[in-house]
């Protein structure tokens, strides 16, 4: 049992001792949505991602277009795969540039923007979960484009949802 403790505790130092490509810290700022990210190195391939934002939703239903804006707030863990063949072949991994899967959870608080019949849309709380396949691009002027897909589930005020799940980012990197 002591030495199953001692494995648990040296292994995050081990493997943070091993030669990454990933950056050890990233900031972004975020323009879709509008936001803040930041991105630590974990381990040799894996980053922690803490996020803020402003989403929006938007849905056209009955000829009608229905909009919400409420804060968010995430977390996610991302592995990396790739970079060093990525790397070999001259391609970027600046920033942490390159594919990636992740587990993501997140939060909504209530609407702070919405239209007048909010159809289909939630405007109360609600919590997120997500699996996702995605890439992640830093480029020199430091333009950030990232790009995911997966499967997701939430639960509002009522009921759980589950679906297609994805995010679409653009911003810059700050650091």
């Amino acid at each position: 049992m002591k030495n199953f403790l001692l494995l648990i505790i040296l292994l995050p130092a081990v493997s943070l001792a091993q030669k990454s490509l990933l950056q050890t810290q990233s900031f972004r700022a975020t323009i879709l949505p509008l936001g803040f990210i930041s991105e630590t190195r974990i381990g040799t391939n894996q980053t922690l991602v803490l996020e803020t934002a402003l989403a929006g939703s938007v849905r056209l239903a009955e000829s009608k277009i229905n909009y919400v804006v409420k804060p968010m707030i995430g977390a996610g863990i991302r592995h990396f795969y790739n970079l060093e063949r990525r790397a070999a072949s001259g391609r970027t991994t600046k920033s942490n540039s390159g594919n990636y899967l992740s587990i993501n959870a997140s939060y909504q608080f209530p609407a702070l923007i919405k239209s007048k019949e909010t159809l289909q849309i939630n405007t109360l709380t609600a919590y997120g979960f997500s699996a996702l396949w995605g890439i992640q691009r830093t480029y020199r002027s430091g333009f950030y484009l990232n790009l995911a897909v997966g499967y997701g589930a939430d639960f509002d005020s009522y009921e759980w949802k589950s679906g297609l799940a994805g995010g679409f980012g653009l911003g810059f990197t700050l650091k």
